[in-house]
């Protein structure tokens, strides 16, 4: 095979790459995207069901019920939960006051991910976007080096992708909530009772605050040693 044929079938790769990419792109699954059987509960104390459509940047959610399209905004609605059939389990939200700019709190949607008595995990979803460049490890997309063909310094083809991300925050019982931005300096600050024994687990359990889960599991903990 020579150097000619080889370039030709490196770009024919390229090429399908690039176009098949936005079907990768639609496999990312964020559940505000999607319409869910749920209901609303409201400030009134009624209860409407229905299908249901969240937003959480404009702090909505909609309800389809028949014909009619109800909107209701985090300051009339309480609580709402669906169905989620793409992760087979139910989720509960609620509007709870967060101070999104300084001195002022409105109210906000969280939805639940682990209730505990001193520490309750919530979170929100958002959807994170990425520009990579097609080509094999050898391709430096900065310039310089040798890329796909011999050819040096040049670019792969860019294409997008998107992944979703949950944004943490801590619920304390007094009601405070704090944002937790994985690091483990912000969670010994925000555990900081209990930081000399968070610090032993976190080394004893080789935790990756990283890994949502293992987060979980270290608030779990928390709640429990406080318990004593």
């Amino acid at each position: 095979m020579n150097k000619k044929s080889l370039n030709i079938k490196q770009k024919i790769i390229l090429i399908l790459f690039f176009f098949l990419c936005p079907l990768c792109v639609k496999s990312q699954y964020l559940a505000e995207n999607e319409w869910h059987q749920g209901r609303v509960l409201l400030s009134s104390g009624d209860t409407v069901t229905g299908t249901l459509k969240f937003a959480l940047k404009e702090e909505i959610v909609q309800v389809q019920v028949g014909n009619a399209l109800q909107t209701y905004t985090a300051r009339k609605a309480l609580n709402f939960s669906f169905q989620d059939l793409n992760q087979n389990r139910e989720r509960q939200y609620y509007a709870l006051p967060f101070e999104k700019t300084p001195n002022y709190e409105s109210p906000t949607f969280f939805e639940v991910i682990l209730q505990g008595k001193f520490v309750t995990i919530l979170g929100r979803e958002v959807l994170v976007q990425n520009t990579q460049y097609a080509g094999n490890p050898g391709m430096n997309p900065y310039g310089g080096g040798m890329g796909m063909g011999g050819m040096g310094g040049m670019r792969g083809m860019p294409y997008t992708t998107y992944s979703v991300r949950t944004d943490f925050y801590f619920l304390y019982a007094d009601g405070r909530i704090k944002t937790f931005d994985g690091s483990k300096k912000r969670l010994f600050f925000l555990l900081k009772d209990k930081e000399k024994e968070i610090k032993l687990y976190l080394k004893q359990h080789n935790v990756k605050l990283s890994n949502p889960q293992e987060v979980t599991k270290v608030i779990m903990y928390y709640n429990q040693i406080k318990l004593k």
